[in-house]
Parts: C-alpha cells; sequence; structure tokens
C-alpha cells in the first residue's frame, strides 16, 4: 500500500492476512486427490490380479463416475472459500506514529484511516483453527465502554499478539505526542 506520510511521521507495522489462510483447502484437496489415486491403483491392482478385466474397468469406470461428482461438488464449494480467502488477502494493513490505515477491495479498493490517538482498547482473539495456523484477529477500539466509538478488525493476522502490543504502543506513543491522557478521553 502506498501512502503519503507526513512530517515526521514513521511507518511502525504493516500486514495483510496471512497467505496461511490458504492451508486448510489446500490440505483437505490433496488428502482427496490422494485418496482418489490410491483408490484407482488398488481396484486396477485387484481386476489385473483376478485377470477379471470387465469387473475392474466397471469399477474403475464407477470410481471414477463418483469421484468425479464428489471432486465437482467440491471444487463449487472450496471456489467459494478460496474467492472469500482471496478478498480477504485483498486487505492490507498499516500503521503509522500517527494513523492506522485500511485497505480493502479486491477491484473496488477502499481506503479509510483512522488517527492512533482516537483508539483506547486493543485486544486479540484466536479461534482453534487460527490457533492451528498461528493467526488470529487483532482489533482496535475507539470511545469508552459506555458511548463505544469506531472499531476495526485486522483479520487474520500472523503472530496476533504481538501485532496488538504493537499497536497498543503506538496509541500510547501517539498520545504521548499530543498530551492526550486516558483520562481526557474517557
Amino acid at each position: 500500500m502506498k501512502v503519503t506520510l507526513a512530517p515526521g511521521e514513521h511507518v511502525i507495522w504493516g500486514g495483510r492476512p496471512s497467505a496461511r489462510i490458504f492451508l486448510p483447502g489446500v490440505t483437505a484437496l490433496a488428502f482427496i486427490l490422494t485418496g482418489l489415486v490410491l483408490a484407482f491403483n488398488t481396484i486396477s491392482s485387484l481386476a489385473r490380479d483376478r485377470g477379471d478385466t470387465n469387473i475392474g474397468g466397471l469399477l474403475i469406470g464407477g470410481l471414477l463416475v463418483l469421484s468425479g461428482m464428489f471432486f465437482v461438488r467440491f471444487l463449487k464449494g472450496s471456489r467459494a472459500a478460496l474467492g472469500q480467502a482471496a478478498r480477504l488477502r485483498a486487505n492490507s494493513y498499516l500503521v503509522t506514529s500517527q494513523r492506522l490505515i485500511v485497505q480493502h477491495g479486491l477491484i473496488n479498493r477502499q481506503i479509510s484511516e483512522e488517527d492512533l490517538s482516537r483508539f483506547n482498547r486493543t485486544g486479540a482473539t484466536q479461534r482453534p483453527w487460527q490457533l492451528l495456523l498461528g493467526v488470529g484477529d487483532v482489533s482496535v477500539q475507539g470511545g469508552s465502554a459506555a458511548s463505544p466509538g469506531s472499531s476495526i478488525v485486522l483479520t487474520s493476522i500472523s503472530n496476533p499478539v504481538r501485532v496488538k502490543d504493537t499497536i497498543r504502543q503506538a496509541i500510547l506513543d501517539r498520545r504521548t505526542d499530543l498530551g492526550v491522557s486516558i483520562r481526557d478521553v474517557i
């Protein structure tokens, strides 16, 4: 993401959703293809050993038809999942010493930014599948608990706890630079 920085402003962290989000779909596809190859080889070996090419051919044909139907169904579901992952991967995030900048969109790009001094809470969340992949969601929230303000979620980020801590420190540094205390905001 190209951003013009103000004088004295510098980049603290930049990232996008991790490519690890593609791993479950790719792994499932690899298992399915491996299973199909093993089943095909087993049936053709059994038919060859028995010398029964008619039954072997029939079984192989039936297996290919069933696997083709399953594979087409799998591709339809995985296409939607891969499309969603690709759209998610098109997002990018940038934290500077003054702003949090978020860019969304594969074709229709939207860029939004918020001054760091407007935020006062950060959090990191990891669902079970995200723990396995080493990714998580980082949330940055403004306002008080009684009257919440803006909220931004950075989705599927690698090392979410480290990123959360980095953003929290950037918020504290920005507030110090502006002379704003947490009490002034709440």
